[in-house]
């Protein structure tokens, strides 16, 4: 194995660490949203934990989506690609059942980013709610993934 192979199949491993503890606080920030629901008015203590929630969901997509499958695709494919790439990719090896799923994830990581102010935030808050579930899902594959397909044993 090259030099630089061990240094992105290190990086990807410390990455995979970082992405698998802040699941613990997407799924802490998810359960407490799911209990305060979708609300016309919210006081400030609740939109904290919204925020909080709608925060923690855009980091964990953007490692994920940029990062991690960077390094799994250098690893496995030889290049990094495109998000359609990495979304056949996800595809490809049933980290997902569709491509579209994994590109819906990084669109909703864009809108959070970039559009949050423009938004009526019960919009932000329910899409990022309903696909939670599905980042966290993925998340656990690309984990278990990993350390079957790229980790040397």
């Amino acid at each position: 194995m090259k030099n630089q192979e061990k240094n992105i199949i290190t990086d990807l491993e410390e990455e995979l660490k970082y992405l698998m503890k802040g699941l613990d606080t997407l799924t802490y920030s998810y359960t407490h949203c799911q209990k305060i629901g979708i609300k016309e008015s919210y006081s400030y203590e609740e939109l904290d934990k919204w925020e909080a929630f709608t925060a923690r969901y855009a980091r964990l997509s953007d490692i994920l989506t940029q990062k991690i499958f960077n390094s799994m695709m250098i690893v496995m494919e030889g290049y990094a690609g495109s998000l359609i790439d990495k979304a056949h990719f996800a595809e490809k090896n049933n980290l997902l059942s569709s491509a579209e799923k994994f590109t819906q994830l990084r669109l909703l990581r864009n809108f959070i980013a970039h559009e949050y102010t423009k938004q009526n935030t019960n919009e932000i808050f329910i899409k990022v709610f309903d696909n939670c579930p599905m980042l966290i899902d993925l998340i656990v594959s690309v984990n278990s993934f990993c350390k079957k397909n790229i980790f040397p044993a």
